[in-house]
């Protein structure tokens, strides 16, 4: 693997971990991946400081193919706090399976990249468990998937459910004038003119506030069709009329999305 790439080029995973395992990353890809703005945090902990704490947990399973040092050289780039604490969860592994706490050090720079603070204990933890069902092999394949799990993490503290807002939207429902309305769940938004049906669930966005909104705009949307005429006249006969009804479909909804939106502004 060449190490001459240029700034903006991207390592996957298998390769970031080959680099990791063998010898050291580019400072450029290093400044990419865990660099605030492309600078170590104004705490961060000397690179040679980590190793040694690492070297001392783990020396036991080391060797001339397994070093902790370009872990170390990633940790650097970490505020202090963040890594001093990682130390303890390696510590925690250690008592089990060295094997698992030296693993757990290689992983750590990502560990630290993808999870907020307060999941990384409940994630070693799980780590441990997978550890006694599927030894050191199922605990590798944990690590190395640490980045879907953390995307899981954040739908599932970002998801907002229907049932738990559906008293409030039904009120905004009812704001927006003209008749009731029905709110059910749905795998995908529509209405039929009396019932405006939603996802179970929305998580697009990163933050519950915006998954909220969006609900109120989905509603607002779905409404204003009923309000403003969209099913007065037979979409389906009129698209019969296209050589390609297909298309004609999806022009029909830009232009009447476009329609609604300037309707919803006024």
């Amino acid at each position: 693997m060449s190490d001459d790439r240029t700034i903006g080029q991207e390592l996957n995973q298998e390769e970031v971990l080959a680099r990791v395992r063998s010898n050291s990353l580019p400072l450029e890809e290093l400044a990419r991946r865990y660099g605030r703005n492309g600078r170590p945090a104004a705490d961060a902990l000397p690179a040679d400081a980590i190793h040694d704490r690492l070297e001392t947990i783990v020396f036991l399973v080391l060797s001339m193919r397994r070093s902790v040092r370009p872990s170390a050289e990633a940790l650097a780039w970490f505020p202090a706090a963040r890594v001093e604490a990682l130390f303890e969860q390696i510590e925690r592994v250690s008592r089990t399976s060295l094997d698992l706490a030296y693993q757990v050090c290689v992983f750590a720079p990502e560990m630290l990249r993808h999870l907020p603070d307060d999941e990384i204990q409940d994630w070693v933890l799980r780590l441990l468990e997978v550890y006694d069902k599927k030894g050191s092999q199922g605990c590798i394949r944990a690590l190395q998937g640490i980045d879907e799990y953390a995307k899981t993490l954040t739908e599932r503290r970002c998801r907002v459910r229907l049932a738990d807002v559906s008293t409030v939207l039904d009120a905004f429902t009812l704001g927006l004038a003209g008749r009731r309305l029905r709110l059910e769940s749905a795998e995908a938004a529509y209405t039929d003119t009396e019932t405006l049906y939603l996802p179970e669930t929305l998580s697009a966005f990163d933050n519950r506030d915006d998954n909220f909104r969006l609900y109120k705009a989905t509603i607002a949307h779905l409404w204003a069709q009923t309000w403003f005429g969209t099913w007065r006249e037979s979409v389906v006969e009129r698209l019969q009329g296209f050589a390609d009804p297909h298309r004609g479909l999806a022009l029909f909804r830009s232009l009447e999305g476009l329609r609604l939106d300037a309707r919803i502004a006024r």
